[in-house]
């Protein structure tokens, strides 16, 4: 979309609360009303990420005075306490961001990786100035951006980094490094690990400066494509020595429209050699514990050894799968495994037998797998022609 457009989208008369179907209350609505989409669109290309395919590359920004309008209208609505939660978009230090060469031929998959593409302008002081604008509107108190800013971007810009983090940061500030192996990292088309530390540093010192207590809230990915349990362990150390115990990790699931998704089935990336995949429950699951142990049991990051829970996931996670580890939200919560109704059914089998023994459990469960694909089995005597080639499992 145009500037025009975008601001023509935006000022329409949005009613700012859910439909009057929900009777109860919906845990993000507040957070929802009141922030501002100030852009669309993200210029950084992951690989696991399909925002550019329906936002687009290209960054489609709002006027200052669309923004200021809708400030405007929240500010007089009932119920407006004076605090903006969020004013961004996909990464909120891209509003405005343009191509310099828009409307010509590029072969870069990314505006921002391997490098950040000399092409790409962004005026980070502008944007500074966005927001000190809305902070100054009538009526409203609080400031925040709480939908994450690209740290390689953000180094391009320190005065208007140091503004960002003294300003509008609200205690936590959520970035996405994914993971700190360089090698994982070119697959994932994300800054090296080395950026990263950069950033860590600039981001404790303005905060020391500033006399706030502030945090960074990493996005961090196990079993993505290309990803071995030595690259999670040495992600893991990597944590362990700064005393980063995340909570939350994402377990990398193939998306339609994703190059990580083809490097997923295929086991090989755009340009390169074979990689290794990650692609069954137990391994993603190995991977997963070794950032996020199972409750109970210790950690083998530092070690670089098994837990208990990565040698028994492949009997007792089985029915997990990547459920209870797959989700990112913006908080930070604990998360708990649920319970596996296959090992349920199994220990119904056990007991039944009159003994619980794990040759009985296994028995049983294979006895259940059995049961489960036998409706995609071919009558008895049935002979379907020879396949020609390769088959497509």
């Amino acid at each position: 979309l145009t500037q025009y457009e975008m601001d023509g989208l935006y000022a329409l008369p949005y009613a700012r609360r859910a439909h009057p179907a929900y009777k109860e209350r919906i845990p993000a609505e507040e957070m929802i009303c009141d922030s501002i989409t100030s852009h669309r669109g993200c210029g950084g290309g992951c690989s696991f990420c399909t925002l550019a395919l329906h936002q687009g590359r290209r960054i489609a920004s709002r006027s200052l005075s669309s923004i200021m309008g809708e400030v405007d209208r929240m500010a007089a609505m009932p119920g407006f306490k004076g605090n903006i939660s969020d004013v961004g978009g996909p990464s909120a230090n891209m509003w405005g961001g343009r191509c310099a060469r828009e409307g010509q031929p590029c072969k870069r998959a990314s505006c921002m990786t391997p490098t950040i593409c000399p092409s790409f302008k962004m005026d980070q002081k502008a944007h500074l100035a966005m927001l000190r604008s809305v902070r100054s509107a009538k009526g409203v108190h609080n400031v925040r951006v709480a939908s994450g800013v690209r740290f390689d971007l953000a180094l391009q810009d320190m005065k208007a980094l140091t503004g960002y983090l003294k300003e509008f940061v609200g205690g936590q500030l959520k970035i996405a490094p994914e993971h700190v192996c360089d090698p994982v990292l070119a697959l994932m088309r994300k800054p090296g690990i080395k950026v990263f530390e950069e950033f860590l540093s600039v981001f404790a010192r303005e905060t020391a400066r500033a006399g706030k207590e502030q945090y960074v809230v990493p996005y961090l990915m196990s079993a993505f494509p290309g990803t071995t349990e030595n690259d999670m362990r040495t992600l893991g150390r990597w944590l362990e020595d700064r005393g980063w115990h995340p909570r939350q990790v994402q377990c990398f699931i193939p998306i339609p429209g994703a190059v990580a998704t083809a490097m997923f089935y295929t086991g090989f990336p755009p340009k390169g050699k074979k990689i290794h995949v990650a692609r069954t429950d137990a391994e993603r699951i190995r991977q997963h514990r070794i950032l996020i142990p199972a409750e109970g049991a210790s950690s083998g990051r530092a070690s670089g050894k098994r837990t208990p829970a990565d040698r028994t996931s492949n009997s007792r996670k089985s029915g997990d799968r990547t459920k209870s580890v797959s989700s990112r939200n913006h908080g930070i919560k604990d998360t708990r495994d649920e319970k596996c109704a296959r090992n349920k059914s199994c220990r119904g089998s056990s007991e039944r037998g009159g003994k619980d023994t794990r040759s009985n459990k296994k028995t049983a469960c294979r006895r259940r797998d059995d049961e489960q694909i036998s409706s995609s089995r071919p009558p008895k005597g049935y002979r379907g022609k020879k396949s020609k080639g390769r088959g497509t499992n």
